[in-house]
């Protein structure tokens, strides 16, 4: 299964969309292009591809650089573009860890949070967070298959 069907399959499935026909009809495309994706592991164009990851707010430029990578007809051009969406696989995660790191946990994060807000803000705070982590596990669960071949050396 290519990216581009992948990621219109997630897409389908969040927009609660049942068939390719009315999938293609959202997005503004022919049948015959959505089933192209489908049967002939034709990719998407970067417009499409990124309107479906925003979304799903997900990374744009990391869905685009992994159907690059699958679009590329040589292999040093497959190489290139899988590591450039390694690589902004591992910025994300770079800023995700900063964020987490900076964050106070616990006991201190109670206390921070009792003393600077109110309750209804401090709960509002708390459902963005765990709507945040949910779609960030989500997205790492996905980008997982772009590291399994990955070396640093």
């Amino acid at each position: 299964m290519s990216a581009t069907t992948r990621l219109l399959d997630a897409w389908k499935k969040a927009k609660n969309i049942d068939s390719d026909n009315a999938a293609a009809i959202t997005l503004g495309l022919t049948r015959s292009a959505v089933s192209e994706w489908r049967l002939n592991g034709v990719q998407g164009r970067a417009g499409v591809i990124a309107r479906m990851a925003k979304d799903l707010s997900e990374d744009e430029a990391a869905w685009l650089a992994l159907i690059e990578s699958e679009r590329a007809r040589t292999d040093a051009d497959r190489k290139a573009w899988a590591a450039v969406a390694r690589r902004l696989g591992a910025v994300a995660a770079a800023l995700v860890l900063a964020i987490a790191l900076m964050m106070p946990v616990g006991a201190q994060a109670a206390q921070t949070a009792k003393a600077n807000l109110n309750d209804s803000t401090h709960y509002a705070l708390c459902e963005v967070l765990r709507e945040v982590h949910a779609r960030l596990r989500t997205a790492f669960r996905k980008a997982l298959p772009l590291r399994r071949n990955y070396s640093p050396l």
